[in-house]
């Protein structure tokens, strides 16, 4: 089992829970926006952000202090080795990912950010990275460009954001909307995975009070299937697991609500191309 703590060091233990191996390095003051289990590599993706620094009396934050605040560390880890002296965790590869330049710019209807973006659902696959930012923006990454900080694909997310779906009555934003977790344990308002061959699935919550999932591939950045799921209780979060394909090769998720888990079955798209991309027949 690998472990993740708050700063985002990861440490994997046994079934007899003796730690084996941990990552290397100080995290130092960084703190996880998002952890998840890479699909089928047995590794674990961490993205951390930087602890604030102190503001500078008359100071005006730089280009370059705004670029390294909003940046998220995307960490993949994979636990290596099969005896006592060769067990490590290693990194896999690491991205320094910047935002859409959207995603800081505010919502789909125009209003403008108050806070830098936060990542608040991440999945992996191999060399596939995608995240989803606090304003809705859905991202893709390539670890090994020339500059994978830099988005490859991005899409807004339709719903306005995660931000405005997550809004409690009186313009504030709930502690699941900023990325935290209640004493209730409330679910995330988004939440992502793989789905195999360079599909991901990512689900949102609704301003309805159920959730949005939607079909999505790295590579090109098309939708390829969308589905919504109403609940009975409003203002949950989401949580979507991916499940073994159906019979007929359509994707299966497990959709966690606040007050049901749905099984979702989303139409098996072609091999991922640029013709699937576009929606070609």
């Amino acid at each position: 089992m690998l472990a993740v703590d708050s700063a985002g060091a990861v440490r994997w233990f046994g079934k007899d829970a003796r730690k084996l191996a941990a990552s290397a390095g100080d995290a130092g003051d960084a703190a996880v926006e998002a952890a998840t289990r890479e699909a089928g590599g047995g590794g674990v993706l961490v993205v951390t952000r930087a602890a604030p620094k102190a503001s500078r009396a008359n100071k005006k934050e730089t280009r370059d202090e705004k670029e390294a605040r909003d940046a998220r560390t995307a960490t993949l880890y994979r636990a290596a080795g099969s005896d006592d002296a060769g067990r490590r965790i290693e990194c896999a590869w690491r991205v320094e990912a910047r935002p859409p330049v959207f995603a800081a710019d505010g919502d789909a209807d125009g209003n403008a950010a108050s806070v830098a973006p936060r990542v608040v659902a991440a999945a992996a696959e191999g060399d596939e990275l995608i995240l989803v930012w606090s304003s809705g923006v859905w991202a893709s990454y390539d670890p090994h460009a020339e500059d994978p900080g830099a988005p490859a694909r991005e899409l807004r997310l339709g719903g306005g954001g995660v931000e405005k779906a997550a809004k409690k009555a009186g313009g504030k934003r709930s502690a699941a909307a900023r990325g935290e977790t209640s004493d209730a344990g409330a679910l995330p308002h988004a939440s992502a995975a793989s789905l195999g061959g360079g599909y991901f699935a990512v689900a949102m919550a609704t301003r309805a009070g159920g959730a949005s999932v939607t079909v999505l591939d790295a590579r090109f950045g098309g939708v390829h299937a969308h589905r919504n799921v109403e609940a009975a209780v409003g203002g949950g979060g989401v949580s979507v697991a991916a499940l073994a394909d159906a019979d007929d090769g359509s994707f299966r998720v497990a959709l966690c609500l606040a007050d049901a888990v749905a099984l979702v079955e989303l139409p098996a798209p072609a091999p991922v191309s640029l013709a699937a991309a576009l929606g070609a027949r």
